[in-house]
């Protein structure tokens, strides 16, 4: 099996300079109209994920365990928009208890078959006649020539698990067990999309009569502080520590422009603190983070450690404890409030002015109200992310309680999706 190019080649009309070929699902048991089979002959993708790795590139992971001899990758289908006719955490059964070609089957997946360039509209069919040819997610040989399964790990080069979209020069593994991983690029921040992946067996003249679970994801774009900040009690605005404000409705404007090409790095250069010198000496976070706070999110020093406190119609979460970060595939979604109010929040946020401790590799999630929202009480918020990391060698926060300074990195995950109560 040299090259599954070679394999899947057939004249079809250009694609967007594309000359694809035909793919796809049950019918006849060619390439072009393959098959469905049962689980005693080919087992189904099963426990897809979703990994947002910022900036519109997605990481899906899933899980196989597939030891067939002649199993041959697996194919991904995707949609962007909410227009599906399958729920996310659905299956899609390929065949009906009569073992034939299910019509609801046939139109989900035709709705999520790939156009050769992105995932903004479906593609067109391989066969009109077929039962499900659609297009997966393919890349191409010196720009012509479609590959198709969508991907397939690669062989004994220590990386079987990863599945990577096959070149001329690939080669088929039968190491098919635990999970494999496909990253697609180019998606648009803010956008919502859905995958799911597909089994194929046989060159690609069979595949299995289940997919894996639809997934759903809206990539946010990634901001990265560089350096790491200081925040503190002193009362003489001496030095780099200070209470500062985070303002994540500016940045999300910025990253909303040009594809989040213009995001640039998040300004923590302002210290709320009020600059009387005579108000800091009797409260050293004076004029600094409270319920008034027009910026999303603050971070001040008191009760001996670095604090995250909540602006003005805006909550804040902390999701817990992820090493790896927004990598952290058991990152759950961030929650949607279901109500806001000055005095509670439901859904575990904060409310204005109340503050939670700044951990290390915690993640945490923003909830801030949508500034075209003009009502006392908000109904809109984008849900955005931010991930501490410490700047000690054990991972910790450098916390001085003796000065009342600490330190610590932060990236932030910016979102441009909008969503209301």
């Amino acid at each position: 099996m040299k090259m599954f190019g070679k394999l899947l080649r057939s004249v079809l009309a250009p694609i967007f300079g594309v000359a694809a070929m035909g793919v796809l699902l049950t019918g006849c048991g060619s390439s072009s109209d393959p098959s469905a089979v049962g689980l005693d002959e080919l087992k189904f993708s099963y426990g897809l994920h979703i990994v947002d790795q910022g900036n519109g590139t997605v990481r899906l992971i899933w899980s196989g365990s597939n030891n067939e001899d002649k199993f041959s990758g697996y194919n991904v289908y995707g949609l962007k928009g909410d227009a599906m006719a399958a729920q996310e955490g659905q299956t899609i059964k390929l065949l009906d208890d009569k073992g034939e070609a299910d019509a609801t089957a046939k139109t989900t997946l035709a709705g999520m078959g790939y156009n050769g360039k992105d995932w903004e509209t479906p593609g067109p069919t391989t066969n009109a006649d077929g039962d499900f040819a659609s297009y997966p997610y393919y890349t191409t040989i010196n720009g012509t020539d479609a590959v198709l399964p969508s991907c397939m790990p690669n062989k004994n080069d220590g990386t079987d698990s990863v599945c990577t979209p096959l070149t001329a020069e690939g080669g088929a593994s039968h190491i098919f067990n635990g999970e494999t991983h496909i990253d697609l690029k180019g998606l648009k921040i803010g956008s919502n999309y859905c995958f799911t992946t597909l089994s194929t067996l046989d060159d690609g003249k069979k595949v299995a009569q289940t997919t894996s679970e639809i997934r759903c994801v809206v990539p946010k774009a990634q901001v990265d502080v560089a350096a790491a900040q200081a925040v503190g009690l002193k009362d003489d605005l001496s030095g780099t520590a200070k209470s500062f404000g985070v303002d994540l409705e500016a940045l999300r404007v910025a990253c909303g422009t040009d594809g989040g090409t213009k995001c640039g790095e998040l300004d923590v250069t302002k210290d709320l603190r009020t600059t009387d010198i005579t108000a800091l000496a009797a409260n050293p976070n004076a004029g600094g983070c409270n319920a008034d706070t027009t910026v999303a999110l603050c971070i001040e020093y008191f009760s001996g450690k670095p604090n995250f406190t909540a602006g003005a119609k805006t909550g804040v979460q902390d999701l817990g404890y992820y090493p790896l970060g927004f990598d952290d595939p058991t990152l759950p979604k961030a929650p949607k409030l279901s109500a806001f109010g000055d005095i509670q929040n439901k859904d575990g946020y904060s409310v204005a002015g109340q503050s939670l401790p700044l951990e290390a590799s915690h993640v945490y999630v923003i909830a801030n109200f949508d500034s075209t929202d003009t009502a006392a009480t908000p109904t809109k918020f984008y849900y955005h992310q931010i991930f501490v990391q410490g700047t000690e060698s054990d991972g910790s926060i450098t916390n001085d309680v003796t000065t009342g300074e600490a330190s610590f990195k932060m990236s932030v995950r910016v979102s441009n999706k909008v969503d209301s109560l």
